[in-house]
């Protein structure tokens, strides 16, 4: 997939280098045969899991994707979904209420326990780059990758399960590097598919994109235009925005702004700069109309946003 070389490599780095990652906490979802367990719809990215068993994963338009054990499935922000287990499937559940085991975990049950189930870690993730778009924000439909031949990532969800269970001070942070190290090695897995179903990192396939990008995502506060980053990609300015919106979802300047936005964020919270230094850093002119933009995209001012609690 790599036709850009090295420097989409580095581009990709920098992406994942400054990662901003929340997690919900993890729980364990079995589903007996002939049952399905339904999971509703949330802001968040659904991660599975598969530690045992093999089924279905059901979208909301009614799309069945085969599940075995190792499989990882990561379902849109949004898209409510289902797990079922077994044919004919006669019996369902919702995740709503999970029953805390002995082991410190909690479970959502569909049907009764037995020897022959699917087993699967379920949780809630959010991944945006300080400097960009979330990753997954223009995903349409779960990605599921068999990593069956992945030690690794079978290693990173007994791990994280482990840290679930003891749930010690340290434990949200470790869970946290945790899934970090899961995505780098989903990101690898999918650089190696020539079918990526990921629209930002297939755009990647042309290289022409990848300089403008670059400078918006390293120099923010240069007036760049259409007109420059399509000169930057070689392309009219037509055809870059058609190319660059296919393959990221929102057009370029667009994409510029919420790049801005969220580097400004991080400075707000990160740095002792003035608003004012803040707005001129990621290319504003002015605090008013900085300040317009921020509270327009974050809900509030960016001096409320600096008082506001992490977290």
């Amino acid at each position: 997939m790599w036709s850009g070389g090295y420097d989409v490599a580095v581009l990709l780095d920098r992406l994942l280098s400054d990662l901003e990652l929340t997690l919900r906490p993890f729980a364990v979802c079995e589903i007996a045969s002939g049952w399905r367990l339904r999971l509703g719809r949330v802001d968040w990215v659904t991660v599975h899991f598969v530690v045992s068993g093999s089924g279905r994963l059901r979208a909301s338009d009614g799309a069945a994707t085969a599940l075995r054990r190792h499989t990882l499935a990561l379902v849109p922000a949004s898209h409510a979904h289902q797990l079922e287990f077994g044919d004919p499937v006669e019996h369902e559940a919702t995740a709503s209420h999970p029953q805390l085991r002995a082991d410190d975990l909690d479970v959502y049950e569909a049907g009764p326990r037995e020897s022959d189930e699917l087993r699967i870690v379920c949780g809630r993730l959010q991944a945006r780059p300080a400097r960009g778009p979330g990753l997954f924000d223009n995903l349409q439909a779960p990605l599921v990758i068999d990593f069956a031949d992945s030690a690794d990532m079978v290693h990173v969800f007994e791990r994280l399960l482990d840290e679930e269970r003891q749930a010690t001070t340290t434990s949200a942070a470790m869970m946290t590097a945790l899934m970090n190290e899961a995505l780098i090695l989903l990101f690898r897995r999918l650089c190696a598919d020539p079918e990526c179903p990921l629209p930002w990192l297939s755009a990647f396939e042309d290289p022409r994109l990848a300089e403008p990008l670059t400078l918006m995502l390293e120099h923010p506060e240069r007036a760049h235009s259409l007109e420059s980053l399509a000169e930057a990609a070689s392309m009219s300015r037509t055809t870059f925005a058609q190319a660059f919106k296919s393959g990221h979802g929102q057009s370029p300047m667009v994409y510029l702004r919420e790049t801005r936005l969220r580097r400004a964020a991080g400075l707000l919270q990160g740095t002792d700069q003035t608003v004012d230094q803040v707005a001129a850093s990621v290319g504003y002119s002015s605090r008013s109309q900085f300040s317009k933009a921020f509270t327009s995209h974050f809900g509030v001012t960016p001096a409320a946003f600096r008082a506001a609690p992490v977290g």
